[in-house]
């Protein structure tokens, strides 16, 4: 014990030098900066300037995450957020606190859900967005925010506009916004573009409910729905005048299901058709003629979806290409429109072909083309009825199929046409085509990621399942199966063989044994995400993707809630959809149970045999997945009732028993329950001081943590698990509820942050880190009532539960943090980190554990002892020093998830962030690499050494053995 004792206080004072090396950064680490799904209204290619004929990708995804990505290599060129530009939600009703989610907070800064969309003209240095209340115009080329105007109380934008000014401004102003917003009544209101004034405001008093506006180079129009007592399902158009926005004339339509309308140049549209109806109808705005138009059908399939996409050119007539979506296949319709008559046409269809197919629109010398997308290829069809221009065969298929696209088509002498396609897949990945060949993928799935598990390395537990199996027969049969499984190796020897030089070059030029498979031990990480994707990323390879798999039959409103690993077989736990399993290594489906997929939570528990999860319901109780499945007799679990008002712990096995009850008190809600990491190993099992005697540590592995708030105060309780005893409890007056209060327990100690007072006395507010250590008893080498126990120990003991001596402190720390997690070693003998998320800085740190030691002396130095220990003077103020940024100047936007897993060295830690947005990885060392060869180790010096050593003997010895001769002949 005191051998570990010592080597751990070696490795803290090693760790108080540790820093992230120059050439470590941006290497060990990987990081993918997402948006989120591009949404289809909101993706387009623009020239971010009038002097420059290159296009950037501008989109709004589905995170309101409004951004610019550079065509050439998917970079992202910037990015904003578009939420967190609006007020800030309440957050606290009925004195309950209340976590809202994204949806709720939307709803909160306005009536309904908040609405995004992206403008932009050709010409103008800006690109316009509106989301939720506010209305945002950026500068195209970096991403600067230029004006910003927020609706009256906070009303959402219903749609906006892009008009010319008409004055005499600069190019990159020559535009202005026409917004509708309101809900009883809606409001249409130009401002400059330039500055965001209001020019004019056109007040609707009818009550009706503002929906669309659409614009042309003469006219506004607003559309409304009438309200059902006047006219239910009729839409009213009103024709607004640009320059005063005075009202010219209006009409009322009646309206079915789904409504579309769309704006050119030239004309403006709204169009509508029933969901099983095989036509769709369409106005010109302005006139009162009413277009019906049959979608013909090469087949009886029922008609799944129908999208309207507008073909606008300056000088040539307008188009409208109708895609029309069934269950196994699509097609479209184009239809002319004549602007003076009113009158739509049909042109030509584009044939029905199975499968999943997505459709464009791009303007050529000022005429629409018409571009479809399959997973086998891309056509090319001009606005002449039918005509194909182009062909172009596709290199690799999408993730999930296609599911929406943006092209852009250039012209290239008569007949020789160039095509970049920007396509979203059903799936989420984000990818760029350049005549069919892929340019690169975004993987934007991973912006929704929910839940993440370390995948160990299977081919070593494959190896010895076969050498076991041989072991266990009869030496013939094991020959054999050996034989047969080295016959079966030879099929790796060609790439084996060709890999040889390169592998011996980077092993004897560059230091790679880190890194290599047999040090760190090949880990995959499997992620899950809320919209039915499971993604498998190689941490050794920068994060790259090794495989993926969308499941196809899940609802939307399926969301993953655990991922368990277990022998190379990932078992997916989906609430509203079932349970999947999936192989690991290349993420081929195994089973699929749908018989009950309603649960909010899953506990694994040992079993008998293997490992058993159970399911856990709304109201906290647990559920085994399978009936024959039953963990081991005295399995405790520890569970939450999805309103958060009680936890509950219970005896699972045969039969499931509830031992107690945890009720959070009154206008209380229980926020965050946490347990000790499943892999929390314990080097020593108490701290050696100075003067060489032993605070030995309190040791349990049923302790359960939980946060417990309401409105202006919250209580952190530590629970025994098996009893449900409070053994520490402590409450904090007057801290802010409505931010997150995190918390990890780990070892003997455990923390947690918040916002709120750091003195009864004093009313300013700071954001604090608490941490909590406890030991048996407060006497060195003294265990306490535990001393005398016998060895069978159970907490059911009458007075075995004891309640451990606790030593506080806390600190003032500079930033907010919103997760925390531990970093895990092997053995545990390496000092731990604190690793925590920063949402303000978008950041991650890791804090030394030795500089939140609460047994750090105050308003003093240290004495010699304490100094011995590593102990040295405490200080309220906890600075985050640079080096703590495992992040570095990145930027990881929206984790809201950390997990760390040991590697093969127990010096290095992986570390894994995800959720909210980006995902990042890196590895840590909080030691040091101690047991690893610096980078700086010089291979060849010592091979030449050696070499040099062998030569010289190889030289010297027929010398030495001549001279030993002859100076025995003279003997």
């Amino acid at each position: 014990m005191r051998l570990n004792a010592l080597l751990t206080l070696f490795l803290s004072y090693v760790s108080s030098v540790h820093a992230i090396l120059a050439d470590e950064a941006y290497h060990v680490d990987y990081h993918h900066a997402l948006l989120g799904i591009p949404q289809a209204e909101t993706t387009f290619f623009h020239q971010p300037s009038s002097s420059s004929n290159a296009s950037l990708l501008y989109t709004i995804s589905e995170k309101a995450i409004i951004g610019a990505v550079n065509p050439k290599d998917g970079s992202v060129v910037w990015r904003q957020s578009l939420a967190d530009s609006l007020p800030e939600p309440p957050t606290v009703v009925e004195d309950v606190v209340k976590l809202p989610n994204e949806e709720q907070q939307r709803a909160l800064r306005g009536i309904g859900p908040a609405k995004a969309g992206l403008l932009a003209e050709e010409g103008s240095g800006f690109v316009v967005s509106y989301y939720g209340s506010a209305v945002s115009a950026w500068d195209a080329m970096n991403g600067k925010l230029a004006w910003q105007r927020f609706m009256p109380q906070g009303q959402h934008v219903k749609s906006a506009q892009l008009i010319p000014s008409g004055r005499d401004v600069s190019s990159s102003s020559a535009v202005d916004v026409v917004v509708l917003y309101g809900t009883e009544g809606g409001t249409v209101t130009r401002l400059d573009g330039s500055s965001g004034a209001v020019v004019w405001e056109y007040e609707d008093r009818s009550g009706a409910s503002p929906r669309y506006l659409a614009s042309t180079k003469k006219s506004i129009y607003y559309v409304s729905e009438q309200s059902a007592v006047l006219a239910a399902n009729s839409m009213k158009i009103v024709s607004l005048n640009t320059e005063n926005g005075r009202e010219d004339k209006s009409h009322v339509l009646k309206t079915d299901e789904v409504v579309t309308v769309s704006s050119c140049p030239n004309v403006a549209f709204i169009s509508w058709h029933e969901r099983s109806s095989r036509s769709m109808k369409v106005n010109v705005l302005g006139s009162n003629k009413v277009n019906t138009l049959n979608l013909e059908r090469s087949n009886e399939e029922e008609i799944e979806a129908v999208s309207v996409l507008p073909g606008c050119g300056d000088s040539s007539p307008s188009h409208i290409l109708v895609h029309v979506q069934t269950r196994n296949g699509v097609w479209a319709e184009v239809f002319d429109i004549d602007s003076d008559s009113a009158e739509v046409r049909k042109a030509y269809s584009l044939l029905y072909l199975k499968g999943k197919g997505a459709f464009a629109v791009s303007i050529v010398d000022e005429k629409p083309h018409f571009t479809r997308i399959t997973d086998f290829e891309i056509e090319l069809y001009s606005f002449a009825p039918g005509i194909m221009v182009a062909r172009w065969p596709r290199n690799q298929p999408s993730f999930g199929g296609p599911g929406h696209a943006q092209a852009e088509v250039v012209l290239r002498g008569q007949s020789n046409y160039a095509i970049r396609i920007s396509e979203v897949a059903k799936g989420g990945e984000w990818t760029l085509m350049r005549n069919g060949e892929l340019v690169w993928s975004r993987p934007e799935m991973l912006a929704n990621v929910v839940a993440a598990a370390w995948v160990e390395d299977v081919s070593g537990e494959a190896l010895a399942h076969e050498l076991d199996f041989e072991g266990h027969e009869n030496p013939l049969r094991a020959y054999t199966h050996r034989l047969k499984r080295h016959l079966r190796d030879l099929e790796y020897l060609p790439a084996w063989l060709q890999q040889l030089p390169s592998s011996a070059t980077s092993g004897l030029l560059t230091s790679k044994a880190e890194t290599e498979k047999g040090l760190l031990g090949h880990k995959l990480l499997v992620v899950a995400t809320s919209t039915g994707q499971h993604v498998a990323l190689d941490p050794a390879k920068a994060g790259a993707i090794k495989w993926k798999r969308l499941a196809q039959e899940a609802s939307d409103e399926a969301r993953a809630v655990s991922l368990y690993v277990h022998d190379g077989v990932v078992t997916s736990y989906v609430n509203k959809w079932g349970i999947m399993t999936i192989n690991a290594t290349d993420g081929r489906d195994i089973s699929f149970d749908q018989s009950d997929a309603h649960f909010t939570g899953v506990i694994i528990a040992p079993g008998p045999v293997a490992p058993v999860a159970y399911r856990i319901s709304r109201d906290g109780q647990p559920k085994p997945t399978a009936i024959d499945d039953v963990a081991k007799d005295g399995t405790y679990l520890v569970t939450r009732s999805a309103s958060g008002q009680d936890v509950q712990g219970w005896m699972v096995g045969r039969s499931n028993i509830k031992l107690w009850t945890f009720s959070s008190a009154a206008g209380s809600r229980i926020t965050n329950v946490v347990a000790r990491p499943a892999h929390d190993p314990v080097s020593s099992i108490g701290k050696v001081l100075g003067d060489r005697s032993v605070l030995y540590k309190y040791l349990s592995p049923n302790l359960v943590l939980i946060t417990s708030a309401k409105r202006g105060s919250f209580t952190i309780y530590l629970l025994d698990s098996i009893t449900g005893t409070i053994l520490y409890s402590a409450t904090h007056e007057d801290a802010d509820t409505s931010s997150p209060i995190p918390s990890v327990l780990s070892e003997n100690w455990f923390t947690y942050s918040f916002f709120g007072t750091s003195d009864a006395k004093s009313p300013s507010k700071c954001h604090q880190l608490v941490i909590v250590e406890l030991y048996e008893s407060p006497i060195p080498n003294d265990r306490g009532p535990l001393g005398s126990s016998s060895a069978n120990y159970s907490s059911f003991y009458p007075g075995s539960i004891t309640k451990p001596h606790t030593i506080t402190q806390s600190f003032v720390i500079t930033q907010s943090i919103s997760h925390m997690s531990v970093t895990q070693t092997a053995q545990g003998i390496t000092s731990r980190q604190l690793l925590c998320t920063l949402p303000d800085l978008n950041a991650i740190i890791a804090i030394p554990r030795y500089l939140l030691d609460p047994r750090r002396p105050v308003d003093r130095d240290p004495t010699r002892e304490e100094a011995e220990e590593g102990l040295f003077r405490y200080s309220p103020v906890l600075d985050l020093d640079p080096k703590f940024f495992l992040s570095h100047s990145r930027e990881v936007v929206g984790i809201q998830k950390i997990i760390s897993a040991p590697t093969l060295l127990e010096s290095t830690s992986l570390v894994f962030g995800f959720g909210g947005l980006d995902v990042f990885g890196t590895r840590v060392t909080p030691s040091k690499a101690f047991d690893v060869l610096g980078k700086g180790f010089n291979k060849l010096a010592l091979i030449g050494t050696v070499a040099a050593l062998g030569l010289g003997t190889a030289v010297l010895a027929p010398m030495v053995r001549r001279k030993a001769v002859e100076r025995g002949w003279k003997l």
